[in-house]
């Protein structure tokens, strides 16, 4: 093992040069999207009060195939609306998918209510 490997970070730079080559292939399939994208977010707490915001794609892309894919999972300061709000500003940044935003889905609650009165504007 150590012979592919010449030192500790190989296995890290490899990791993340393939998640960028992927999240390229996703931009481009997004780009390419029939119609508006639509975004599904939820908040978990880990057992070390740790805040993890899931967001997910929904979109038909240019063969006419549903897709839906989980786009991040960064962590949040809280579930408040405005820490919500800041973390989806920049996965929508990321993603180049501002112009092409259809619905939001989340659950009912008011830091939700922030979160989408907020991404609309």
């Amino acid at each position: 093992m150590a012979a592919l490997m010449p030192c500790a970070n190989t296995a890290r730079a490899w990791i993340i040069k393939a998640c960028n080559e992927q999240r390229e292939e996703l931009k481009n399939s997004l780009k390419e999207a029939q119609g508006r994208i639509s975004l599904l977010w939820d908040i978990w707490s880990t057992s070390n009060d740790q805040s993890l915001l899931g967001v997910c794609a929904h979109w038909i892309d240019a063969a006419g195939n549903k897709q839906e894919v989980l786009i991040a999972l960064p962590r949040v300061r809280s579930h408040h609306g405005d820490d919500i709000v800041g973390v989806l500003h920049s996965v929508i940044k990321l993603y180049g998918i501002g112009e092409n935003l259809g619905a939001f889905q989340a659950d009912n609650t008011t830091n939700n209510d922030t979160t989408v009165a907020a991404l609309v504007q």
